[in-house]
Protein backbone atom coordinates (compact mmCIF):
# COMPACT_ATOMS: atom_id res chain seq x y z
CA UNK A 1 0.00 0.00 0.00
CA UNK A 2 1.20 3.44 -1.06
CA UNK A 3 2.04 6.16 1.41
CA UNK A 4 1.28 9.64 1.00
CA UNK A 5 5.22 10.51 0.59
CA UNK A 6 5.68 7.97 -1.69
CA UNK A 7 2.97 9.70 -3.50
CA UNK A 8 4.61 13.15 -3.53
CA UNK A 9 7.00 11.30 -4.94
CA UNK A 10 5.92 10.10 -7.31
CA UNK A 11 4.30 13.78 -8.41
CA UNK A 12 7.19 15.31 -8.05
CA UNK A 13 8.17 18.24 -5.66
CA UNK A 14 6.87 22.15 -5.10
CA UNK A 15 7.54 23.09 -8.76
CA UNK A 16 7.82 26.22 -10.45
CA UNK A 17 3.86 25.70 -11.52
CA UNK A 18 3.15 25.42 -7.85
CA UNK A 19 5.11 28.30 -6.75
CA UNK A 20 3.37 30.47 -9.66
CA UNK A 21 -0.02 29.35 -8.57
CA UNK A 22 1.18 29.67 -4.67
CA UNK A 23 1.88 33.71 -5.14
CA UNK A 24 -1.08 35.19 -6.29
CA UNK A 25 -3.36 33.10 -3.86
CA UNK A 26 -1.25 34.23 -1.31
CA UNK A 27 -1.28 37.90 -2.16
CA UNK A 28 -5.29 37.43 -2.69
CA UNK A 29 -5.54 36.20 1.09
CA UNK A 30 -3.42 39.15 1.87
CA UNK A 31 -6.01 41.23 0.03
CA UNK A 32 -9.13 39.96 2.00
CA UNK A 33 -7.32 39.61 5.54
CA UNK A 34 -8.93 42.50 6.59
CA UNK A 35 -11.96 41.97 5.83
CA UNK A 36 -11.93 38.69 8.10
CA UNK A 37 -10.01 40.67 11.20
CA UNK A 38 -13.23 43.77 10.59
CA UNK A 39 -15.40 41.20 11.40
CA UNK A 40 -14.48 40.83 14.71
CA UNK A 41 -14.44 43.96 15.39
CA UNK A 42 -17.64 45.11 13.87
CA UNK A 43 -19.71 42.75 14.48
CA UNK A 44 -19.83 43.00 18.48
CA UNK A 45 -22.33 45.50 19.78
CA UNK A 46 -21.11 46.56 22.90
CA UNK A 47 -23.88 47.31 26.04
CA UNK A 48 -24.20 50.79 26.24
CA UNK A 49 -26.88 53.89 26.56
CA UNK A 50 -26.23 57.31 25.86
CA UNK A 51 -25.58 59.41 29.05
CA UNK A 52 -27.81 62.50 29.35
CA UNK A 53 -27.84 64.90 32.29
CA UNK A 54 -31.60 65.25 32.44
CA UNK A 55 -32.26 61.68 33.27
CA UNK A 56 -30.18 61.88 35.65
CA UNK A 57 -30.95 64.12 37.59
CA UNK A 58 -34.83 62.99 37.40
CA UNK A 59 -33.56 59.76 38.79
CA UNK A 60 -31.83 60.99 41.80
CA UNK A 61 -34.96 62.84 42.23
CA UNK A 62 -37.02 59.72 42.18
CA UNK A 63 -34.49 57.63 44.17
CA UNK A 64 -34.02 55.11 40.79
CA UNK A 65 -32.22 52.63 40.69
CA UNK A 66 -29.98 52.59 37.45
CA UNK A 67 -32.02 49.36 36.20
CA UNK A 68 -35.07 51.41 36.86
CA UNK A 69 -33.88 54.32 34.93
CA UNK A 70 -33.78 52.20 32.47
CA UNK A 71 -36.69 50.76 32.57
CA UNK A 72 -38.68 53.95 33.24
CA UNK A 73 -36.70 56.18 30.51
CA UNK A 74 -36.27 55.97 26.93
CA UNK A 75 -34.72 58.06 24.29
CA UNK A 76 -37.06 60.83 22.91
CA UNK A 77 -37.54 62.05 19.38
CA UNK A 78 -35.03 64.38 19.38
CA UNK A 79 -31.29 64.93 20.86
CA UNK A 80 -30.87 65.56 24.21
CA UNK A 81 -35.23 64.62 24.23
CA UNK A 82 -36.43 61.82 26.86
CA UNK A 83 -39.58 60.71 27.28
CA UNK A 84 -40.46 59.27 30.95
CA UNK A 85 -42.94 56.59 31.44
CA UNK A 86 -44.13 56.21 34.55
CA UNK A 87 -47.18 54.34 35.22
CA UNK A 88 -49.71 54.57 38.39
Amino acid sequence: MSTIDDILQQIGEFGLFQKLVFLPLCLLSALFAPVYVGIVFLAFTPDHRCLSPGVAELSQRCGWSPAEELNLTVPGPGPGLWVVLVTG
